[in-house]
């Protein structure tokens, strides 16, 4: 999926005339009939609806449907009533959303759909990828944003959400970019992290609550699931939310080259819990090894892949999931950073609350191996 979007503007068919274009491009049109959407999708990534001079469309996984979403929009008159919309859906998708002429496009709170934006000729233009920006911008690489992204673990906030490309912005977490018909465009917040008031068998509730409805938006139209089994708590836990919605289930585990990782042990343990699911296992060996490939040039030029030991190892998971029916898999990836902070959240913590920090700094030092000379420094 790759797609630019344009305000309701007179001048967003010169727009369009620069972009370049690709056979099979496909073009959502305002309420004005104005281009609006400009891009690629399979069909099933797509739910639109229109209702009157509104407009809103979701590229993505999501489960409501065209009918619902027009009872929604129906009742809506300006973008911020898109809120509540934004709030009550489940899945991973872009919102976009055409309200009396104005649009706002916004990503997900996992940053995994995310919102990139410039200027063409005085017209904002907004995209799901920064080079499709950079394309009509020509706009050319930040080096130094480039080497801060190649900082270990992470570059600390916000400094971490710079984008890699001269003159594209980032939408900032939490944000919707508001593109006014005739004037600037510019973020605006619609959440916020919510006070750490929820006691924490309610919090565990509704993380259960969360977590099925996600596994359950990604499987609907699948016929075929797989998902890791690593024997951690992450993927582990997608094996079991999958299991009963998925028609046809396959586990993946990658044996540890190390002995003494129990990993395995839990591994098998939870694979006799599903009887009915197709479990494949690899050894040490089968498949390609960390920082294979890393000297063969990557043809996603976004930016430096975070996971890059592993992308190998990624294309020969999807190869074999695919070669066995599978649609769509499943990885517990950013599942552990739920409930550890990172080293770069200590770092700031010490600084602001120096008493509260000192237990997560020792936390980040156990799972890090460092000395406290390392630590402290």
């Amino acid at each position: 999926m790759e797609f630019i979007v344009l305000p309701d503007h007179p001048a967003a068919d010169a727009v369009v005339a620069l972009s370049p274009h690709r056979a099979g491009d496909k073009v959502i049109r305002h309420p004005s009939g104005r281009p609006w959407v400009i891009g690629s999708w399979h069909d099933e990534e797509l739910t639109s609806a229109s209702a009157g001079p509104n407009a809103v469309v979701l590229l993505g996984r999501t489960r409501i449907g065209e009918t619902e979403l027009v009872r929604k929009l129906a009742a809506m008159r300006s973008v911020t009533d898109i809120d509540s919309l934004s709030r009550s859906l489940h899945g991973c998708f872009h919102l976009l959303a055409s309200i009396g002429g104005q649009v706002r496009a916004q990503g997900s709170l996992t940053t995994v759909c995310q919102i990139f934006h410039g200027s063409v000729a005085g017209v904002a233009v907004a995209a799901d990828r920064p080079q499709s920006v950079a394309a009509l911008t020509e706009a050319g690489i930040d080096e130094e944003i480039v080497a801060l992204s190649l900082l270990s673990p992470t570059a600390p906030h916000p400094l971490s959400q710079a984008c890699l490309w001269r003159g594209v912005t980032s939408l900032p977490l939490g944000h919707y970019l508001l593109m006014p018909a005739n004037s600037a465009a510019r973020p605006v917040r619609w959440w916020a992290p919510p006070e750490p008031s929820v006691p924490l068998a309610q919090g565990a509730d509704t993380l259960r609550r969360a977590l099925e409805a996600a596994v359950e938006t990604r499987t609907a139209h699948s016929a075929t699931v797989s998902t890791d089994l690593s024997g951690g708590m992450d993927s582990t836990s997608l094996c079991f939310l999958a299991a009963p919605r998925a028609t046809r289930l396959i586990t993946y585990h990658h044996v540890p080259l190390d002995p003494s990782n129990d990993d395995g042990t839990w591994a098998d343990r939870c694979a006799a819990d599903l009887p009915e699911a197709r479990h494949v296992k690899e050894h040490p060996g089968t498949a390609p090894a960390w920082y294979a490939g890393c000297l063969t040039t990557d043809e996603d030029v976004e930016g430096p892949f975070p996971l890059i030991r592993t992308r190998a190892k990624l294309e020969h998971l999807a190869k074999t999931m695919a070669g066995l029916g599978s649609t769509t898999h499943l990885q517990g990836i950013g599942g552990d950073e739920l409930f550890h902070a990172r080293a770069t959240c200590a770092h700031a913590l010490a600084r602001a609350h120096p008493l509260r920090a000192v237990r997560q700094v020792r936390v980040v030092r156990s799972m890090s191996r460092w000395t406290t000379p390392a630590t402290i420094g």
